[in-house]
């Protein structure tokens, strides 16, 4: 006799594969694309959890997790993440990314036969980005997995890890055991103790993505060159992995080394496909670099792109006013004043340093 377990487990399976068999078009997939767009954009964050299609994540987990491969660990786990999957936890995070700012569509591209959404996230939480492998329920469009770029995985395998460091609580080795030790480490501030686990590891482990990147970490916390080091090192190792250059980024601005951080914005531009709105950060260093007219080119072309930005908008205005091209600052203003996102106070910084434009 089949127990309700098994039968449950094989009926996801099958769930999973009859989904992901039928074909997805090019329109499909962009329909889909700009609808989550819209959504996220009007403040419906929890849209990005539901668009995640749990029988499908669910299985990805099972694949690629040590505990979850027991039917009863399964089932346990399954009765309690489907249900806090549709809270929204996952949308609420990227609407505190994007506050100031925006979720944008990118592209749709394939890959491994497979339809994907890439979305980027820009606001007063930084730069990020999403990748959404997708799926087909029925007549719906929907998501089997994101691939987040800040982690450099996806998030089956994220939930995976964790479920396995307090699934198997007796595994002493391996990378379970590792990432359990020094995940403990970091989140007690034992930065110290964590660089000599790290440093002690044999060096397989030392290449692992999830071990380098709690590594990184605690680097950040000891001593720059170190977390800098750290962060070269991780991009070697991973060269298409774009969280090594998000991090950069930052890191490169405060250090004052900017052509660095140019190279690294390069970098990340061709990882992502393209993205036009690396020249507002383009523009940010070259603004350091006191090259004035390739800084106010970038913050023209990053305009063109998306009118909306508002930390776009400061900058464009304010390099306006510095060059003595008050007229187009005006102009850029009373347009931003007309956008949906325009809040009365933001440009409050601006006429601080320029009361005249007012």
């Amino acid at each position: 006799m089949i127990s309700k377990t098994y039968f449950l487990l094989a009926a996801m399976t099958l769930c999973a594969l009859t989904a992901s068999s039928q074909p997805i078009t090019d329109a499909q997939a962009l329909a889909a694309g700009h609808a989550l767009e819209t959504a996220v954009n009007s403040g419906t964050g929890y849209a990005i959890d539901h668009f995640l299609y749990p029988d499908s994540l669910l299985e990805r987990l099972r694949q690629k997790s040590q505990y979850l491969k027991d039917p009863e660990a399964l089932k346990g786990f399954s009765s309690t993440f489907v249900p806090a999957l549709s809270k929204g936890g996952i949308g609420k995070q990227v609407l505190t990314v994007i506050h100031n700012g925006n979720y944008r569509l990118l592209r749709e591209y394939d890959q491994g036969g497979r339809k994907h959404l890439l979305f980027r996230m820009f606001g007063d939480g930084g730069l990020c980005y999403q990748d959404f492998i997708l799926i087909r329920v029925g007549d719906s469009i929907e998501a089997a997995d994101i691939f987040n770029y800040s982690s450099d995985e996806w998030t089956s395998s994220s939930i995976a890890r964790v479920t396995d460091m307090f699934g198997l609580n007796s595994t002493p080795m391996g990378d379970v055991g590792i990432l359990k030790k020094m995940t403990e480490q970091l989140n007690n501030a034992q930065y110290m103790d964590l660089k000599a686990t790290f440093e002690a590891l044999a060096p397989q482990y030392k290449k692992s993505k999830s071990i380098q990147m709690i590594y990184i970490s605690a680097c950040h916390h000891i001593d720059l060159g170190l977390y800098e080091q750290a962060l070269e090192d991780y991009a070697k190792t991973f060269p298409d992995a774009a969280g090594s250059y998000l991090m950069m980024l930052d890191l490169y601005y405060l250090r004052k080394e900017y052509d660095k951080g140019l190279e690294c914005l390069d970098k990340l531009d061709k990882v992502v496909g393209g993205d036009t709105l690396l020249d507002y950060y383009r523009a940010n260093f070259y603004t350091a670099m006191n090259k004035k007219a390739e800084a106010l080119s970038c913050y023209e072309n990053v305009y063109r792109y998306d009118p909306t930005l508002k930390a776009n908008v400061l900058r464009l205005t304010a390099a306006y006013a510095a060059a003595d091209q008050k007229d187009k600052a005006r102009k850029v203003i009373a347009a931003y004043m007309q956008t949906p996102g325009y809040h009365i106070g933001d440009l409050n910084p601006l006429y601080e340093r320029y009361p005249d434009l007012k």
